[in-house]
């Protein structure tokens, strides 16, 4: 939770997996393969086989199941925690809580870390307005340590 002092204002955020069916998710796709025979495309070894068993049908003998590896930029999961994020435990092993540690990102204060990310989304926004991909990617990756740019056409 996060309280803006002097506004009254307490902020909250609460970040869930992506909802099966939902734009981001890849059910639909697998279903829409699956009803035409296959072959179910997939990133890693370990997906897709209980959705053909749970369509009434045997992977690798009614459907082929095809590996396609990751994409560039694609990962297997997502980091819930960023680096210098307090973790607090629960009672329960899977929900955490993360405290503040008021360093805001080595910018000094809230005003220097504000500062620092409105200039940077406004250089992210100009390179888009130039088409720039490159420049992007080597702007998130100066912006957000956990990104990594994985593009041959780039060299960051």
């Amino acid at each position: 939770m996060l309280a803006y002092q002097g506004t009254g204002t307490r902020l909250m955020a609460v970040r869930f997996g992506n909802v099966v069916g939902s734009s981001g998710s890849v059910i639909p796709l697998f279903r829409s393969q699956i009803a035409r025979g296959g072959p179910v495309t997939i990133t890693h070894p370990d997906m897709a086989r209980d959705l053909i068993r749970l369509s009434g049908k045997e992977p690798d003998r009614d459907i082929e199941v095809v590996f396609t590896g990751l994409r560039p930029g694609e990962k297997l999961y997502e980091e819930l925690i960023t680096q210098d994020e307090g973790v607090v435990k629960t009672e329960h092993e899977k929900n955490m809580v993360l405290r503040n540690n008021h360093l805001w990102n080595g910018y000094g204060d809230q005003e220097g870390y504000r500062r620092w990310l409105e200039e940077g989304i406004a250089e992210l926004v100009e390179l888009g307005k130039r088409h720039d991909g490159c420049g992007i990617r080597g702007k998130l990756g100066e912006m957000i340590p956990e990104y990594s740019a994985q593009d041959s056409e780039c060299v960051l």
